[in-house]
């Protein structure tokens, strides 16, 4: 007899929990912002995971495996473009902060490919080759990677060679670039909102570099 009484207890403590769980999980459906919005695109436009997000507007642009480029609207809750065909091969893709240009890069042993374009036109022309700028920046070593930075004023876009211990500036109103030194292999870059210096995060050896945003 006692032991059916363990049982039934712990039969009511095991009931008591999930139906707390199950309105607890109401609760914070229900006072939680859900408005998610969902968005399925065909096959032909799976994504290789690379997501670049416009910081001041939020809208996001999605790198496709088959070499198209999804543009989505936050505030449309839509997509813009759902499929713009690149005009070169692309393996990564950066945004600007407000989302009027977007950059891609594509590499070879000795080349960084950096190809810029201007989100409307190609939204418009639904595709096509860069109308910003393309350029065939060196690359030192086989293993390096590009990391790319859009100054906060949309006036510049800095491609590191991780390896070359090297940052290209790209004047994108001249579509003119020029080159900063650095005396370490690179790990990351950002700009300061000022736009005047930029932050490096160096290894071999280990530092922080702080550098004239200007060429050198």
């Amino acid at each position: 007899m006692l032991k059916l009484f363990f049982l039934s207890l712990r039969r009511l403590r095991y009931l008591i929990t999930l139906i707390t769980i199950v309105v607890l999980s109401g609760l914070a459906y229900l006072l939680l912002p859900h408005d998610v919005v969902s968005q399925s695109a065909p096959a032909s436009t799976a994504t290789v995971g690379i997501i670049a997000v416009a910081e001041e507007r939020g809208d996001f642009f999605i790198l496709n495996r088959n070499q198209t480029v999804s543009i989505y609207d936050v505030e449309r809750k839509d997509f813009q473009i759902l499929r713009g065909q690149l005009g070169s091969r692309a393996e990564d893709i950066v945004a600007s902060p407000s989302g009027k240009y977007f950059a891609t890069f594509s590499f070879d042993q000795g080349t960084i490919f950096t190809a810029l374009y201007t989100s409307e036109a190609f939204i418009t022309a639904r595709g096509g080759n860069p109308d910003a700028g393309s350029y065939a920046l060196p690359r030192i070593g086989r293993g390096s990677a590009a990391i790319g930075r859009f100054s906060l004023d949309e006036k510049n876009f800095y491609v590191a060679d991780s390896l070359g211990k090297k940052i290209y500036v790209i004047d994108l109103n001249t579509q003119k670039f020029s080159e900063i030194n650095t005396s370490s292999q690179i790990a990351d870059v950002q700009i300061d909102p000022s736009g005047k210096l930029l932050f490096v995060l160096a290894q071999n050896p280990d530092e922080v570099l702080i550098l004239n945003a200007g060429s050198r």
